[in-house]
């Protein structure tokens, strides 16, 4: 017996009706989402699904909006743990659990990329990789009026989250990485779901020319706004960075990350936190990098690294998590610290505003003024 054999009978049974049809019926039937499954799973890519919430409270709802305790949930489909970290061989277990009310999803790997718009300028967009020559494998239309595709990946590709604000695509999504959700009957749309406009995921069986995904970094690069990193760079002159102030910076960075590391709750304040810790120090992390940007992508990286230990980057992903860390970053840049006049071998950096020292006597103490730690939002103690 095939191991997709209960897949393949769901299709006999649902084929022929459009109600159970994931896209209303026509070429885009439940059918054709099992085939295009069947086929990504032959190419090697990981492959799962988010089960609808039964507790959704309805569209009225918008999913940034907090959460009382007697609101309903906002959580259209419920994700499992660490879907970043599933494998391949497993595929076949969880694709017999597939059924049309499933929001199904790959894992993006080196080879695909996602390019997104909730705005009505999905023709605009798909004219626009025609132009610059970007293989599209998938192109969707989403029940919101949006277009999604799955394009060739690209290293020079970056992040582009819809808060950038990218001159002339004010909708515009880049995702380098994380998952795409192949098909989905959306409750907040009343059930309706993805349609497919194209697929031609049949091409990633051969090379694939990914050289038009560059040269989409290359134009949507200048379009973007300045980077708020270089704010800090007149604040204090980098040219006068010691090796002790460079020692100090990188023991910061590494305290705070690890703390980040284990926490398991309350993750978005304590994100916000690490990055906040970091920014205050960002200076001579500039100093050693010879740059606002790589002293970024430096703590950025370390900071990135804790998500996925504690599991923050499976829940929110990279552009949360991103997220997460330049609100408080960049709070810290805007206000740098001094490195405290002590002997470096034994600061242990802790919380914004408090430094612990490898202290062995009661006389090594001396008594310091510090800030509250959450910065900006409560007064000086």
């Amino acid at each position: 017996m095939s191991p997709y054999e209960p897949l393949l009978k769901s299709v006999e049974k649902t084929a022929a009706t459009e109600e159970a049809s994931l896209f209303g019926g026509g070429t885009d039937a439940w059918e054709t989402v099992v085939g295009t499954v069947l086929l990504l799973d032959e190419l090697g890519f990981v492959l799962f699904r988010a089960e609808p919430n039964r507790n959704y409270g309805g569209s009225q709802y918008h999913r940034n909006k907090k959460r009382a305790w007697n609101e309903p949930d906002q959580r259209e489909f419920l994700y499992r743990e660490r879907w970043s970290k599933l494998i391949h061989a497993d595929n076949a277990e969880r694709i017999d659990k597939f059924t049309p009310a499933d929001r199904i999803c790959l894992v993006m790997d080196q080879r695909v990329c996602e390019v997104e718009t909730d705005g009505a300028d999905g023709d605009a967009l798909r004219e626009l990789l025609a132009e610059l020559g970007v293989v599209v494998f998938l192109e969707l239309a989403s029940p919101g009026g949006g277009s999604k595709f799955l394009i060739a990946r690209h290293p020079a590709l970056f992040w582009v989250t819809p808060d950038k604000e990218v001159a002339g695509w004010p909708h515009i999504e880049v995702k380098p990485s994380g998952n795409f959700t192949i098909a989905a009957k959306r409750p907040k749309y009343d059930g309706r779901g993805y349609r497919v406009v194209d697929n031609n995921i049949h091409l990633l069986r051969g090379e694939v020319d990914n050289s038009g995904t560059k040269r989409l970094a290359d134009y949507l690069l200048p379009k973007l706004p300045p980077k708020r990193e270089h704010v800090y760079t007149a604040k204090i002159d980098v040219a006068n960075v010691t090796d002790r102030d460079v020692r100090y910076a990188l023991a910061v960075v590494e305290r705070a990350c690890e703390d980040f590391a284990k926490v398991d709750t309350g993750r978005w304040q304590a994100g916000n936190n690490c990055g906040l810790r970091i920014g205050h120090y960002a200076w001579a992390l500039v100093g050693h990098f010879g740059g606002a940007e790589q002293a970024h992508v430096y703590a950025l990286g370390c900071y990135m690294d804790a998500c996925e230990r504690n599991g923050y980057l499976d829940k929110r992903g990279r552009s949360g998590c991103e997220s997460t860390f330049n609100y408080g970053f960049f709070d810290g840049v805007e206000e740098p610290r001094e490195r405290p006049d002590t002997d470096d071998q034994k600061v242990d950096p802790g919380p914004s505003g408090i430094e612990h020292l490898g202290i062995t006597r009661l006389s090594d103490v001396e008594p310091k003024q510090v800030d509250w730690l959450w910065h900006k939002r409560l007064p000086k103690g």
